[in-house]
């Protein structure tokens, strides 16, 4: 089949000696190979995506373009243009340590790198890690060496890419590709390594058998090349137009495929305990990889070349294992309550609090998991219940006091992402549409340090939900910050909920609160024809979802009657005063404990 990821010139410039073919390969101390690909596989290696595909190119064979003549069979490379460039994968090599001063690779390319990634360290960026990140930008065969002298002792593994990281950022190119024939780590001088070879005294008949049965040698390629040179193979193939064009569109379905980024199942590996949780005190024995103990009366270690990650989900969900619908269901009860049915969410242990229901949580467990384990419905199911639907003001207080039994339903403050997204509808900015890119947090004069973005985001964020809104761990939101968003440091199964005077400071002095307020007043003077009853019936309508009683209108109009005559006095005459007041009055209505609350 034709392919367009290799010239028939490859041969010529790889650095193979098939004269030279030595079945037991013996290297000077100070050398090792870290793999090889110039034979029929990636040996231990491992890929991931479409760019690399199955194995390396040992034998594929080259068709002319025009009449379908067989040009040549290819040697063996790794390669990312198995179906064209710009296809997304990466070649990666088992975990090993460090013990050499150099590792090498032999490998061209456009808009490539070659990295070096420590202990699972993925940030690979000056001033640390950056030497160990080679551009791959030459489409001739070079020897990139990356010193890793420094790190000896350390776990690493290689990964080669059809593309690069700018900062923490991964980007590919469309006609961005890699190309290696093998990796090494050596201490004084780079050594080309000596291809192992099976034995090459082999019939052109049992050649052309084991090429078809995809168990070629190197030494096997290079023969049936000599031979087709010579003419003793046959060169006419015409069907092998037809077999281009279906391998052409197979590269176009392969381009046009989508990629996100996720987790890629690595290798094989026991570790040792970290005695009282101290890192440089390991215990002798590597223990076997195995679910928490405990929970199951009798269970194997995993075994097999992944990470065990496949069989720890199938415990995590499996039918003996009680845990996780029990936590799963107790966290949807706190999200949607306030308060779980195990008050410590994040600790079912002896140390955490007891269920105020445990039957209450048994039914719930065993629920989620027949419906499929569907948060969406368990939230459904919760809300429709006369529970959720209960007033804050009624049931027993003295039988209740903390209404662990929700004889009422708690007063709550909205998270700090629903009191912006509230702030945004009441002003009638809110933009609704889902998806797309971050928008870029807003920075201020004081939000000054190392690593400070170039540009700002608007101060409104576009109008997007808080949840499309850029998390930059030393550039935070104020708003969300302010509110009792947890700081992306760590995991938070509960958060906290304060009551401070930084809350209500900036509810009054914020610029984006004073911006939303002035939206929200224009919308309410747009409909000319409300009276200012009604027009105080509408914001109350848009800030509390509920009507205003009548002694709410009455001080509404008072309240609009005084900041106008103060307006008036001290406005310019060009001035609108009477966007002036109704800002105000908007303002204020933010700064009601109502608007943040659940009463």
């Amino acid at each position: 089949m034709a392919n367009s990821w290799v010239d028939a010139t490859t041969a010529d410039t790889l650095p193979v000696q098939l004269a030279n073919l030595k079945s037991t390969p013996a290297y000077p101390e100070g050398f090792e190979v870290l793999g090889d690909f110039r034979g029929a596989d990636f040996q231990d290696w491992k890929t991931d995506g479409f760019a690399f595909g199955a194995n390396t190119t040992l034998g594929e064979p080259l068709f002319s373009s025009s009449n379908g003549d067989l040009e040549t069979f290819s040697p063996g490379i790794a390669s990312s243009q198995k179906f064209g460039r710009g296809i997304f994968g990466a070649l990666r090599s088992p975990d090993f340590i460090v013990d050499k001063q150099f590792v090498g690779v032999r490998a061209k390319g456009k808009g490539a790198s070659i990295r070096i990634v420590m202990e699972n360290f993925q940030l690979i960026s000056n001033p640390i890690y950056g030497d160990l990140d080679q551009k791959v930008n030459e489409e001739e065969w070079q020897n990139y060496t990356i010193d890793v002298g420094s790190w000896k002792g350390q776990k690493v593994y290689i990964e080669i890419l059809p593309g690069s990281f700018i900062r923490h950022n991964y980007t590919q190119d469309p006609e961005a590709y890699i190309a290696a024939a093998y990796a090494i780590a050596f201490d004084y001088v780079w050594q080309t390594p000596v291809l192992s070879d099976q034995d090459t005294n082999v019939s052109l008949s049992q050649a052309v058998k084991n090429w078809k049965s995809g168990q070629s040698t190197p030494s096997e390629i290079a023969y049936l090349n000599q031979k087709l040179k010579k003419g003793d193979l046959e060169k006419y193939f015409p069907s092998a137009l037809a077999l281009k064009a279906k391998s052409d569109a197979i590269g176009t379905m392969v381009k046009d495929s989508v990629f996100i980024q996720g987790v890629t199942d690595g290798f094989a590996g026991e570790s040792p305990i970290f005695i009282r949780g101290n890192h440089a005190d390991q215990s002798e024995e590597k223990m076997p990889r195995i679910f928490l103990s405990g929970i199951f009366e009798e269970q194997k270690a995993y075994r097999g070349a992944g990470s065990g990650r496949q069989q720890m989900v199938k415990m995590m969900l499996s039918a003996d294992n009680p845990l996780t619908s029990r936590v799963m269901v107790n966290r949807i009860w706190h999200h949607v309550f306030g308060r779980g049915i195990v008050e410590t969410v994040d600790n079912f242990g002896l140390q955490g609090k007891l269920p105020t229901n445990p039957e209450l949580l048994d039914f719930l467990s065993l629920q989620f998991v027949q419906q499929s384990w569907s948060i969406k419905t368990m939230i459904k199911n919760m809300v429709l219940t006369q529970t959720f639907q209960r007033s804050t003001t009624g049931g027993s207080v003295d039988k209740d006091p903390d209404n662990l039994y929700l004889t009422r339903y708690s007063v709550r403050r909205l998270e700090a992402e629903g009191i912006r997204d509230a702030v945004l509808t009441a002003a009638g900015t809110l933009n609704p549409s889902m998806y797309g890119n971050p928008v870029p947090v807003h920075l201020t004069s004081f939000m000054q340090g190392r690593g400070r973005p170039r540009n700002s985001g608007p101060l409104d964020g576009n109008g997007r939900r808080s949840v499309y809104l850029e998390v930059r761990r030393n550039f935070l939101d104020r708003m969300m910050t302010v509110f009792d968003r947890p700081t992306p440091f760590t995991t938070f199964g509960k958060r906290d909920v304060t009551n401070v005077p930084a809350q209500s400071l900036f509810l009054m002095n914020d610029p984006f609160i004073a911006e939303q307020a002035g939206h929200m007043a224009n919308e309410l003077l747009a409909n000319n024809q409300l009276s200012e009853n009604e027009k105080i019936v509408e914001a109350y309508l848009r800030a509390f979802s509920r009507l205003p009683t009548a002694d709410e209108i009455s001080k509404g109009l008072a309240f609009l009657s005084e900041t106008k005559a103060v307006a008036i006095l001290d406005s310019k005459a060009e001035e609108n005063v009477d966007l002036i007041v109704w800002k105000e009055y908007c303002h204020a209505l933010f700064n009601m404990k109502s608007f943040i609350y659940l009463l």
